[in-house]
This record gives structure tokens, sequence and C-alpha cells, in this order.
């Protein structure tokens, strides 16, 4: 053909931009890769500081960990109290990992359920009761629950539930729930 050339293993057209290389490199105007020799583009990288470094993980504090996670937990209990206050549906969503129809892993949203910590009893009142490490937790001795009385006065008492929280007020109860909770899921030996 006229125009064509053999160069090297591949064939190079006068008139084309770009030339294509058996190997998958292109060889665009201004590339400095030859397809022999080293590819002199990298020069951008030799004028910062490489070096090699290992990530260290936060170490964080259980007691502290265990009280963002039941203010994470009081959070959303206000928000469905709200919710169901205002006559509204609640429903929170997290993000999953799922396969698609090609079979490849993807990110989606998907409902996730939320267990309602407050009940009502006989008498109508309605009462507040936390659950950590699939536990009731105990305020005081032998009590449970917090009394409400009325729906629309459970924000308020779940903000202030948070404050005793963050203040540390539950953190031997957390750790208790915590600590019989992990042995629950040991393997006996």
């Amino acid at each position: 053909m006229l125009g064509e050339l053999w160069s090297g293993g591949a064939f190079y057209h006068r008139s084309a931009e770009l030339f294509a290389r058996p190997f998958g490199r292109r060889l665009y105007p201004g590339n400095t890769f030859n397809g022999f020799g080293k590819d002199h583009s990298m020069s951008h990288l030799k004028a910062l500081k490489l070096t090699s470094a290992v990530a260290v993980r936060a170490t964080v504090d259980p007691v502290q960990r265990s009280r963002e996670k039941m203010v994470a937990a009081l959070a959303e209990q206000k928000q469905m109290a709200e919710a169901k206050i205002a006559g509204q549906a609640f429903t929170p969503t997290h993000v999953v990992r799922k396969k698609n129809a090609e079979g490849v892993r993807v990110e989606v949203e998907a409902p996730k359920r939320v267990r309602q910590g407050w009940f009502t009893d006989g008498g109508g009142k309605v009462f507040l009761a936390l659950r950590y490490a699939g536990k009731t937790i105990e305020f005081a001795k032998d009590k449970n629950a917090i009394e409400i009385g009325d729906l629309s006065a459970l924000p308020k008492i779940i903000d202030t539930v948070i404050e005793a929280v963050r203040a540390g007020e539950l953190d031997t109860q957390l750790t208790a729930a915590a600590v019989e909770r992990g042995q629950m899921l040991r393997k006996p030996k």
C-alpha cells in the first residue's frame, strides 16, 4: 500500500496523527515514548518527593466509640419520633453493596430497618427504653425505661438523654453491655 511503511512491528500511516503499536501503547504528538526506549514523560514525578509510607489507623477510645454509637442511635430515634408526631413516614436509608445484572458489585441505597425505641403501656403512657449491643440498658437498679407521658414530649427527652450520654453518665452501662455481647459472640474453646 502506498503511504504505509513498516516501522518496528507497527504500521505507520503518514497522514495519521497517532500511531498504533502492537503492545497497546498509542503515541500522540508530543509524547516522548518511542516504543523502544524509556518513557520520558515521567519527568513530572521526579520533581516530587517520593517516599514509602504506611497509614496509621487512629486509635479510638472504646468508651468514646460507644458514646458516639449511642448518640447516633438516639438521633435516629429523635428523627423517627418527630416524623411520627408530624404524621409522616420515616424511611432512613444506608449504602449497601450489591451485585447488579452484569455481576459487578455496586453501591446502592437501601432502606434501613430501625427499631422503635419507645412503647406505650396499657394506660396510654409513652416510655423510652434504650438498647445497646442487643441488650436493654438499665438507667438505675431495676429501672430500664424513662416515662415520657405524651409522645409530643419525646424529642425533648431524647435531647436530654443525648446530653447525658455525651457527659458520660451511661458509660458503665454501655461498657457492661458491650462486654456481655462480646462474651456471647465468642466461641467456647
